[in-house]
C-alpha cells in the first residue's frame, strides 16, 4: 500500500515561515500575523501525524484524510517558497536600485517610486490573500482529524514484531557454504586474532535467521559452547529483558522480576570462566550506550566465548564489535559477514520444494518460466518462498507465465510477506531518510548511481536543509545511514576513498514503488502515461516515451521533471511545471538522470537538425523561479539563456554534456545560491562572464 509521508513536509513549512517571520516583506494586510496563524495550524497537525501515518495503513478514511492534507500542505510549501523567492528579488533589486540612486536626480527617484512600489504592494496584497487562503483550507481539513482519535505521539521507529527461535526451517536450500564459514569464525580459538562479535548483515528476508538457527543447532557449534542461549531482540533493547531471557535460558527456570544489580550476579555466576555463544537476533539498536551496558554485563564468560548477531543495520553490526570486546584479548575486529542472495539454481531448487512438493517438471517450459519468475525475487530466499506458495495451486504449465508478467509489488498485501518484511526496514527510517529512500525510485532498476548528484537532488528537493554550508555532508550521512540499514549496495570508492556510486536491490526498489506509487513516476512506456495525476509530484519520461502535452498538464505541481526528448517537444512540456526544484533535460541518449557531471560517458550520441537558437527555445526556463537543480544536455548548443539567471534560489547548473558551449549568461551574477557551476572538459568558452568572482556560494 503506497504510503502519506508528510512530517518532513509539515517541518520544512514550519522552517520557512520561522525564516520569513525574520524577514521584512511587509507589515501591511496582517502579513506577518497570517504567518503566525499558519504555523499554529500546520504544529497542531504535525503533533499527530506520526499516528496517523501510522494508521493509514489500516484505515481508507485516515489515508484519504492524509492525501487531502498532503494536497493542502503542498500548496502552503510552495507559496510559502514563492514568497521567499520574492522577497530575495526585492531585495536584489532594492540593493541596485540603492548604488543607482546614489547619484540620480530627484526625478529619477520619483520614476522609481511610481514604477516600482505599486508593483511591489499588489504582489504582497497577492500573497497574504494566499497565505490567508491556504491556511483557511488546512483548518478545514485539520478539524477533521477528531473523527480519528488522532493521538499526539514523538517521532520514533513503528513496532512490528515476528518472534523467532532456535529451531531452522525443515527445508533450507543454498547456504552450506555459509554455515561453515560462520561455524569457523565462531570456533576460531585463537581470540587474539578473532572477535568476539560475529554479526550477520543482510536485507530483510535474506535469510540471516536461518542461516543462524543452521548454525546455532549444528553438532560441532554444541560440542564447542558450554552455554548457547537464543535471544530474539528486535526493535526493543531493553537491557534487563535481554539479561533475564539469557539467565531465564541458563537456568531453565521462570524468573520473577528481578533487579538489574540481581540479574548482573546471577549472570555472572552462571557465565564466569565458561565458553558461551549468545545469539541476538534481529538487532537495530544503534545506540553506543546501551551497547556498553550490555558488554559490561558479558565480560566474564571463558575463552572463545562468542555473541553471534543479526542485523539489517552496518552500523549495528560496527558498533557491537568495537562495543562487545572481550577486553585486550580481542584487539582485532573482523568486518561483518554480508549474507548474499541465492543463485538461480538455488532459487529454483527451492521453488521445487515449496511449490512443485519436491518433484522437477519434466516439461523444460516449467523451469524456463519458473526461472524467468525467480529472477525478479533476487535470490530472496523469502520472496522465493512468497512466490512458491501462490504458484502451489497453480497449473505450471498454463498458469505459470500468466504470473511472470507481474512483480512482487502486484501480490497482495496480506500474501506478499516479502514486501511486509522489508517495510519494517522502511518504517524503522527517521522521517527525513524515508523520503530521501523513495525519491530514487525515479531511476531505473540496476543502474549504476553517483552519490553526489543523488545528495544534490536530496538537497534541491528540500529533504536535507540547504542553508547549511555542511549540507552536503549532512546529504551524505544521510547516504551512510541508508547504507548502513542496506537500503543501498555495491557500494564503491574512489581512489581517495570517497563514496563515488552504489546500486539498489530490485527489491528495494519494489519497495520503494509501492509505498509512493502516483506521488512518484517512473514513465517507461506511453501505456503508464494514465497513471500521472495532479497528484503526482516527481516525474521521470524515459527514453523512446511519446509524451503528448495533455498528459503533462495534469502533473502541474511536479517538482522534478527528468527527461530524455527532442527540443520542441520539451518546450512545449515545461512551461506547465510552475513549481520544479529539479529539471533534467537530455536531448542525446545519455545516462543523464544517473551520472556524475565529473564522470563523462561516451554513449551519447547528436541530436542533428536543430535550426533555431537554443537559448530561444530555452527561454522559458527562466520563468521556473523555484528550480535548483538544472542538468541540461544538447552538443549542438553554444549558449545558456540569460534568463537562467533569474533563478535566484539555482544550487546545481551542470552543462557538462554541453560540448559545444562557447559563452555563459553574462549576469550569471545574480545566481547568488549557486554552488556547483560543471561544463564539459574540451568547452570552448571565448570569456568567463564577468561577475563570477561574486558568487560567494559557488564550490565547485
Amino acid at each position: 500500500m503506497a504510503q502519506v509521508l508528510l512530517i518532513p513536509v509539515a517541518k520544512q513549512i514550519l522552517g520557512k515561515v520561522t525564516n520569513l517571520a525574520s524577514v521584512e516583506i511587509g507589515l501591511l494586510w496582517n502579513f506577518n500575523g497570517e504567518l503566525e496563524k499558519l504555523k499554529d495550524t500546520v504544529s497542531t497537525i504535525q503533533a499527530v501525524l506520526l499516528d496517523a501515518e501510522e494508521k493509514q495503513v489500516h484505515s481508507n478514511q485516515v489515508k484519504d484524510w492524509l492525501e487531502k492534507l498532503s494536497d493542502a500542505m503542498y500548496d502552503a510549501d510552495d507559496l510559502l517558497d514563492d514568497v521567499s523567492i520574492e522577497a530575495a528579488r526585492a531585495k536584489d533589486a532594492a540593493d541596485v536600485d540603492d548604488g543607482r540612486r546614489t547619484g540620480a536626480t530627484c526625478w529619477s527617484l520619483v520614476r522609481f517610486l511610481v514604477s516600482s512600489l505599486p508593483k511591489q504592494l499588489l504582489h504582497t496584497l497577492k500573497m497574504a490573500r494566499g497565505l490567508k487562503a491556504i491556511r483557511e483550507r488546512l483548518d478545514m481539513i485539520s478539524i477533521d482529524k477528531v473523527n480519528f482519535k488522532l493521538e499526539v505521539r514523538t517521532e520514533q521507529a513503528l513496532v512490528s514484531c515476528r518472534e523467532t527461535d532456535s529451531c531452522p526451517p525443515i527445508v533450507v536450500i543454498g547456504r552450506e557454504v555459509d554455515k561453515r564459514r560462520i561455524i569457523q569464525l565462531l570456533l576460531n580459538s585463537n581470540s587474539e586474532d578473532s572477535s568476539f562479535v560475529v554479526p550477520i548483515v543482510g536485507i530483510g528476508g535474506l535469510g540471516k535467521t536461518t542461516l543462524t538457527q543452521l548454525v546455532y543447532c549444528d553438532d560441532q557449534v554444541k560440542a564447542h559452547f558450554e552455554i548457547r542461549v537464543w535471544v530474539y531482540v528486535s526493535q526493543k533493547f531493553d537491557i534487563k529483558g535481554i539479561l533475564g531471557m539469557i539467565l531465564q535460558s541458563i537456568s531453565r527456570e521462570s524468573q520473577p522480576d528481578l533487579a538489574l544489580d540481581v540479574l548482573k550476579d546471577k549472570i555472572q555466576e552462571e557465565i564466569c570462566g565458561r565458553r558461551f555463544l549468545f545469539v541476538l537476533d534481529d538487532v537495530w539498536e544503534e545506540n553506543v550506550e546501551s551497547w556498553e551496558a550490555l558488554g559490561k554485563y558479558l565480560k566474564v564468560g571463558g575463552s572463545g566465548s562468542r555473541v553471534l548477531v543479526t542485523t539489517r543495520s552496518k552500523e549495528v553490526a560496527e558498533i557491537s564489535s568495537r562495543i562487545l570486546k572481550l577486553g585486550t584479548r580481542s584487539s582485532m575486529m573482523e568486518s561483518p559477514y554480508f549474507l548474499e542472495g541465492l543463485s538461480l539454481d538455488e532459487s529454483w531448487s527451492l521453488m521445487v520444494e515449496k511449490a512443485l512438493h519436491g518433484k522437477v517438471p519434466q516439461n523444460p517450459n516449467v523451469e524456463r518460466t519458473g526461472k524467468e519468475i525467480l529472477r525478479k525475487c533476487c535470490g530472496v530466499p523469502l520472496a522465493v518462498s512468497t512466490i512458491a506458495g501462490l504458484l502451489r495451486s497453480k497449473d505450471p504449465e498454463t498458469e505459470w507465465s500468466l504470473f511472470s508478467e507481474n512483480d512482487l509489488t502486484s501480490i497482495s498485501e496480506e500474501k506478499n510477506l516479502t514486501m511486509s518484511t522489508l517495510r519494517l526496514s522502511f518504517n524503522h527510517l527517521p522521517s527525513h531518510l524515508k523520503r530521501c529512500f523513495t525519491y530514487c525510485k525515479l531511476f531505473p532498476k540496476g543502474c549504476k548511481l553517483y552519490v553526489q548528484p543523488l545528495v544534490q537532488l536530496w538537497i534541491a528537493q528540500g529533504y536535507i536543509k540547504s542553508g547549511d554550508e555542511g549540507s552536503e555532508e549532512m546529504g551524505l550521512h544521510c547516504f551512510k545511514m541508508l547504507w548502513w540499514r542496506s537500503f543501498f549496495q555495491e557500494v564503491k570508492m574512489d581512489k581517495l576513498g570517497n563514496i563515488e556510486t552504489c546500486k539498489i536491490h530490485d527489491l528495494v526498489h519494489d519497495l520503494a514503488s509501492s509505498l509512493t506509487r502516483a506521488k512518484i513516476l517512473k514513465i517507461s512506456d506511453s501505456s503508464a502515461l494514465k497513471n500521472i495525476s495532479s497528484k503526482t509530484r516527481h516525474l521521470a519520461v524515459m527514453q523512446g516515451t511519446r509524451v503528448g502535452a495533455g498528459y503533462m498538464r495534469e502533473a502541474s505541481k511536479s517538482r522534478t521533471f527528468m527527461c530524455h526528448m527532442p527540443i520542441e517537444e520539451s518546450r512545449k512540456i515545461i512551461r506547465y511545471f510552475r513549481f520544479l526544484r529539479v529539471l533534467v533535460i537530455s536531448l542525446e541518449r545519455d545516462l543523464l538522470y544517473w551520472r556524475s557531471p565529473l564522470k563523462l560517458e561516451e554513449d551519447s550520441w547528436l541530436l542533428r537538425g536543430h535550426n533555431r537558437q537554443d537559448s530561444e527555445l530555452f527561454d522559458c526556463i527562466g520563468e521556473l523561479k523555484h528550480l535548483r537543480f538544472l542538468r541540461f544536455s544538447c552538443q549542438q548548443m553554444t549558449k545558456l539563456p540569460d534568463s537562467v539567471t533569474n533563478l535566484l534560489t539555482m544550487q546545481v547548473l551542470d552543462l557538462s554534456l554541453c560540448s559545444h558551449l562557447t559563452e555563459l549568461p553574462r549576469d550569471i551574477r545574480k545566481l547568488v545560491n549557486l554552488k556547483h557551476l560543471y561544463l564539459d572538459p574540451s568547452v570552448k568558452l571565448t570569456h568567463m562572464p564577468k561577475g563570477i568572482g561574486e558568487l560567494a556560494s559557488l564550490q565547485t
